[in-house]
């Protein structure tokens, strides 16, 4: 990388480097720059262990003891122990009306098949005067790209972030590309729940 940093919305965030999954190759870089940069700053609370993960991501690579929901994943050997996963159903999760000051889901709603309908139920596990992020890259799921194409609409900030060169840039409209091996475009956005 000629630059270890990017802009997002004008913070200068460092990228993320890490040896598990080749972060200095995908998306992982800005999407877990992103995702912690937001958990240290732009919380309700200041406890982030209060909150909830959608995809069990950011265990890999940080300590965390926010609840986690993961249809497929277990906290595996190279986690540390107290990092348990819930392997549930997103949806029928959701359908429990239990609710989080804070929820976050790293490229998780790409892989559920349900596009809009994984960002609503997303929005209901975000308690009242809650924040939620998501990410996804674009090229996996039609109605996801749909959405990042019409600009994402219905949050509060959102934007899409393409490889540029060796680095990554905020792109000035919303962008849809192809994917493969890796994402070259990642749709960021960001979410304040009605009180």
């Amino acid at each position: 990388m000629s630059d270890a940093e990017f802009e997002y919305h004008g913070e200068v965030l460092p990228y993320f480097f890490h040896m598990y999954n080749l972060t200095h190759l995908n998306e992982r870089m800005v999407e877990l720059a992103i995702a912690h940069w937001w958990l240290a700053t732009q919380l309700p609370t200041n406890n982030p262990d209060h909150g909830l993960e959608v995809g069990n991501v950011l265990g890999h690579y940080r300590r965390r003891k926010h609840t986690v929901v993961d249809l497929h994943e277990q906290a595996a050997w190279y986690q540390w122990s107290h990092q348990s996963v819930i392997n549930e159903d997103m949806f029928v999760f959701a359908g429990r009306s239990t609710t989080f000051p804070w929820v976050c889901s790293i490229s998780t709603i790409e892989h559920t098949g349900a596009g809009a309908d994984a960002v609503e139920a997303l929005m209901d596990l975000t308690q009242p005067g809650g924040k939620m992020l998501v990410t996804f890259p674009t090229g996996v799921d039609n109605e996801l790209d749909m959405m990042a194409d019409g600009g994402l609409p219905g949050f509060d900030r959102a934007c899409t972030i393409s490889r540029c060169g060796d680095g990554w840039l905020q792109d000035d409209r919303p962008v849809v590309s192809e994917y493969g091996p890796w994402a070259n475009t990642v749709a960021v956005c960001e979410w304040t729940a009605p009180e």
